[in-house]
C-alpha cells in the first residue's frame, strides 16, 4: 500500500524552489497567539488538505476545532470522550487523550484515529468517524484497533501518524513507566509492544489491523508490529512531510535528552538502546543498563542530537519546517524542553546536524504573553508550525511561528499571503507549475485602447537604463527592444525622470513579437525612463524592470536566470547582464538587480 498526493508533489517542487531562492537570508522569526482558553492542550494537527481548520487535542479527552479563517475556536467540540479517558486532569498526570491522526483518505472515508489511556490506564488505539456535520465527530462510531497493557501510569508515548511514504499507521509507545525500565520492556521484542515504534496497516475490513509484510520481525523472532525499539518515552515524533523521515523526541531519565532519527530508506529493526544507553552515553543511574543490550554495543543507533541536564529535563519533539511562508527555513527541525521552556532548531542531512541555534528569545511572542510548558508542536495543512503552551495553570494557548517582517516576501496578487501559500491552499491556480499564481501571469490584453499597452496592470514600461534595462544593456542606449504578445506597435514616446521629456524617438519597427524603439540621440546615462507605446488594440508589452524571463513579474525566478552568468567575463561593451556597464559580467551586477526581486513593479516610480 502506497499513497502519494500528486497535488502535494507539485507543491513541494514549488516550496523547494522557494527554499533555494531564499537560502541564507535568515528571516527573523516571532510567534503570534492564535488560540487561548484551552484546557491542558497536548497536540494539534490538521485533516489532509484542510487549510481552514486545526484540531486541538485536550488531554482529558476533548478535541476542539480552531477556524483558521477567523482565528476562533468553535463553540462545540469535535469530539468528547472524557468518560472513556483515564487521567489528563492534573498537571503531572501523563495519561489522557494523547494522539490524533487523520486517515490519508479522510475526505472519502471520514476515519481518524486516537491514542489514549482508558480508565484502566491502558493504551488504546481506536478509530472514529466524522458525522454528517464536518465539525462534529460521531462519538458512537468507535472501533478499537489495539489495546496495550500499561504497568505504570507514566511513559505512555502517545504519538500516532500516517506515513506520507507508505500510508501505514505508526505508533510511538513508552517503556511502561517507573524508572530504569524495570521490566526491560524496551529491549524485549517478544510479546511486548512497549518502548517501541510500531507500524501497522489499518486498511482492513471492520476493526483491527494487518501486519505489513516488510515489517522487520515478520517470520522471525519478535513481535510483528514492531518497526524499531529501545525507546524510553517518545514524547512527540513527526514525519518530515517532504522526505517521510521520522524524528523522535525521546525523554531521558537522569542525564540526557535525545532526538532520534528513522530514515525513510530504513528497513526497520533499529535499536535505540534504552535502557543501557541514555543519549549517546551509558546509563549512569543505579539499576539502569542491566538488560538485554550492552552500552555502545554493535548495532545500537546513535542519536542525532542530545542535551544534558540541566540544559533541559524533558524533551518535546517537534517538526521539520516545510511551510510556504518562510522560504529560507526549509528543512529546519524545531524542538523544545517542557521543563526549561527553551526552544531550539537544527538541520539534519542524514549524516550530520548543522545550523543549531536556540530560538527561545526570538520566538517569544511579546505583548505580555509567554510560551510556557511546551507540550507539543504541530503543523497546519500548509506546513506552518505551531507551538502548544499547555500552561502550568491548565489554561493553555496555541502560538504560530511566523516571519518577523513587515509583510510577505513574494505576494504578486497583494492579498497579504505568500504566493506559494496561495497555490498550496488552492486559493490560486498554477497551471504551468512555475510557482506564480495564474492570476499574476501575463495574459492577453482586452481589445481596447485603454489596455493596449498593459504592463501587469500598468500602461507604461519603466526602465532604469543603468541598472535594470536588459535590452540596451548599457548606458547611452540607441535602441530598446520590447517583446509583445500580438499586434503591431506604431509609435512610441520616452520620458526620463531626471532629464524631463525625451523627444528623441526616431522610429518604431517590429519583427515578429519584438518591437524595436530607435533612439536618437541616445538615452541619457543613469536616467529611469518611461516608454509608452501605441501598440494597437490587442498588444500587451512583456517587460518590467528586472523581469528577465518576461512573465510580467519581477520575481526570484529572474535571479535564477541571471545567476549562472555572474562571474563570466565579457569582451565587449554592453555585454549581456552587465548592469554596471564595466564590461564584465560579475557578482557586482547581482547586487544591482537583487533589490528589485519580489517587487511587482507594476508602475514607474
Amino acid at each position: 500500500m502506497q499513497r502519494v498526493s500528486v497535488k502535494m508533489l507539485g507543491v513541494m517542487g514549488i516550496l523547494t524552489a522557494c527554499g533555494t531562492a531564499f537560502a541564507g537570508l535568515a528571516t527573523p522569526l516571532t510567534t503570534v497567539r492564535v488560540a487561548s482558553g484551552l484546557t491542558r492542550p497536548v497536540f494539534v494537527t490538521h485533516a489532509p488538505g484542510d487549510v481552514d481548520r486545526l484540531f486541538i487535542v485536550e488531554q482529558a479527552g476533548v478535541i476542539r476545532i480552531l477556524d483558521l479563517t477567523t482565528n476562533t475556536l468553535l463553540g462545540a467540540s469535535f469530539l468528547n470522550i472524557d468518560a472513556l479517558v483515564g487521567g489528563g486532569n492534573s498537571g503531572n498526570d501523563e495519561r489522557g487523550l494523547l494522539g490524533l491522526a487523520f486517515h490519508p483518505d479522510y475526505d472519502t472515508n471520514g476515519f481518524f484515529y486516537l491514542n489514549y489511556t482508558n480508565n484502566a490506564s491502558d493504551t488504546v488505539i481506536a478509530r472514529y468517524s466524522v458525522s454528517a456535520n464536518p465539525d462534529i465527530a460521531d462519538s458512537g462510531s468507535a472501533q478499537i484497533v489495539m489495546t496495550i497493557d500499561q504497568p505504570f501510569t507514566n511513559h505512555n508515548g502517545g504519538w500516532i501518524a500516517f506515513s506520507p511514504n507508505d500510508g501505514f499507521l505508526y505508533i510511538g509507545t513508552g517503556d511502561g513507566g517507573s524508572g530504569c525500565d524495570p521490566g526491560q520492556r524496551a529491549q524485549d521484542i517478544t510479546n511486548q509492544l512497549l518502548g517501541k515504534m510500531l507500524r501497522i496497516d489499518v486498511d482492513v475490513p471492520g476493526a483491527g489491523y494487518n501486519i505489513p509484510a516488510d515489517n522487520p520481525f515478520v517470520g522471525v523472532t519478535g513481535d510483528d508490529e514492531i518497526w524499531a525499539y529501545g525507546l524510553r518515552n517518545p514524547w512527540r515524533c513527526s514525519f518530515d512531510r517532504e522526505t517521510a523521515d521520522i524524528y523522535i523526541g525521546d525523554v531521558g531519565q537522569g542525564a540526557w535528552e535525545e532526538v532520534d532519527f528513522l530514515s525513510v530508506s530504513s528497513t526497520g529493526g533499529e535499536n535505540f538502546g534504552w535502557d543501557c544507553m541514555e543519549g549517546n552515553h551509558c546509563s549512569s543511574e543505579s539499576g539502569c543498563g542491566a538488560g538485554a543490550c550492552t552500552c555502545a554495543g554493535a548495532g545500537l543507533e546513535r542519536v542525532i542530537h542530545e542535551y544534558d541536564h540541566p540544559t533541559g529535563f524533558s524533551i518535546t519533539g517537534g517538526y521539520v519546517y516545510r511551510g510556504c511562508a518562510i522560504g529560507d527555513l526549509q528543512g529546519t527541525y524545531f524542538f523544545a524542553d517542557f521543563v526549561t521552556e527553551r526552544i531550539w532548531s537544527f538541520t539534519y542531512n542524514g549524516v550530520a546536524t548543522t545550523n543549531f541555534q536556540e530560538r527561545t528569545a526570538e520566538l517569544a511572542p511579546g505583548g505580555g504573553l509567554t510560551i510556557d510548558t511546551i507540550s507539543s508542536f504541530g503543523e497546519d495543512a500548509l506546513g506552518e508550525i505551531y507551538i502548544i503552551d499547555r500552561a502550568a495553570t491548565g489554561t493553555g494557548e496555541l502560538f504560530k511561528i511566523i516571519p518577523d517582517t513587515a509583510g510577505p516576501v513574494i505576494d504578486c496578487n497583494t492579498n497579504s499571503l505568500e504566493d506559494a501559500c496561495d497555490i498550496l491552499a488552492g486559493t490560486s491556480s498554477d497551471a504551468n507549475t512555475n510557482g506564480i499564481p495564474d492570476e499574476c501571469e501575463f495574459t492577453a490584453c482586452a481589445a481596447t485602447a485603454a489596455r493596449s499597452c498593459n504592463l501587469h496592470g500598468a500602461t507604461t514600461l519603466c526602465l532604469d537604463i543603468l541598472a535594470n534595462d536588459i535590452e540596451p544593456r548599457q548606458s547611452g542606449a540607441t535602441s530598446i527592444e520590447i517583446d509583445v504578445d500580438a499586434g503591431t506597435a506604431s509609435s512610441a514616446s520616452v520620458t526620463c525622470v531626471t532629464s524631463g521629456a525625451y523627444g528623441g524617438v526616431a522610429s518604431v519597427s517590429q519583427v515578429g513579437s519584438t518591437v524595436t524603439v530607435g533612439l536618437s540621440p541616445a538615452l541619457p546615462d543613469g536616467d529611469a525612463c518611461t516608454i509608452t507605446l501605441d501598440c494597437g488594440a490587442s498588444v500587451c508589452v512583456r517587460g518590467l524592470a528586472g523581469d528577465i524571463d518576461r512573465n510580467g513579474i519581477v520575481s526570484t525566478g529572474d535571479a535564477s536566470i541571471i545567476k549562472p552568468h555572474f562571474g563570466e567575463s565579457a569582451t565587449v561593451a554592453g555585454a549581456e547582464f552587465d548592469f554596471d556597464q564595466n564590461d564584465i559580467v560579475s557578482t557586482g551586477d547581482a547586487s544591482i538587480v537583487k533589490p528589485l526581486f519580489g517587487n511587482a513593479a507594476t508602475a514607474c516610480p
